[in-house]
């Protein structure tokens, strides 16, 4: 319960010394328990600094003080882990998601040179950056899209959601996120597992596949 000061608790009794009427004051004021574990306390008290032998050698000169810096105890520290999630073909897998017709077929989106294009386009060595000239020489079955940047800004948007429900903290990019993990280790003892149970879930509920790695 709270303690409410009165004007009883700022009166010294008859004949008290300005020492007992300090600790009668003190032992009024409601006392809080420190908002650290025992191994937190132990890195406090084990620092140098609050040894008193220490203190009696710095009076003597023979050590320079040092600021107080408590480390925290290994078995505290979160262990990094980074998961980066990143969609596969992403431009040219939303148009053969969007038009069933292509699935299969060498797709590249862009106008000028390609911007993404599908596995079967690679397979004939095309790749992001090439003029769409001449990607056409390389594979004359190719079909050109000029992309729709609205959409696919949703399909990326639907992937970060998904991804910020499995994570504390994402970095998001165009077609890429990094998952911070840190700390996560009792709720995904088995990493690997729970990163295949996210790629399926991304899948089912956008139609996309991406590549993981930790």
């Amino acid at each position: 319960s709270s303690h409410r000061c009165t004007s009883s608790d700022f009166k010294a009794p008859h004949r008290t010394s300005s020492a007992s009427w300090g600790r009668m004051v003190l032992s009024r004021v409601p006392q809080h328990k420190p908002r650290v574990d025992g191994e937190q306390m132990f890195a406090i008290l084990s620092h140098p600094a609050c040894r008193p032998e220490r203190k009696e050698q710095e009076k003597k000169g023979r050590l320079v003080s040092t600021p107080f810096s408590p480390s925290i105890p290994p078995s505290m520290t979160p262990r990094p882990l980074i998961l980066h999630l990143d969609i596969d073909a992403f431009f040219a897998s939303v148009e053969q998601l969007r038009n069933p017709r292509l699935a299969g077929q060498p797709v590249a989106v862009g106008s000028g040179v390609i911007a993404s294009c599908s596995y079967e386009a690679r397979e004939h060595g095309l790749k992001a950056g090439m003029p769409l000239g001449q990607a056409l020489r390389k594979c004359p079955p190719l079909v050109i899209v000029r992309g729709h940047e609205t959409i696919y800004r949703c399909y990326a948007t639907r992937m970060f959601e998904i991804c910020h429900n499995w994570s504390p903290l994402v970095e998001e990019h165009l077609d890429e996120a990094y998952c911070d993990l840190a700390g996560t280790e009792r709720l995904y003892p088995d990493p690997a597992k729970e990163i295949a149970r996210l790629r399926a879930q991304i899948h089912s509920m956008t139609g996309l596949t991406v590549t993981a790695g930790l």
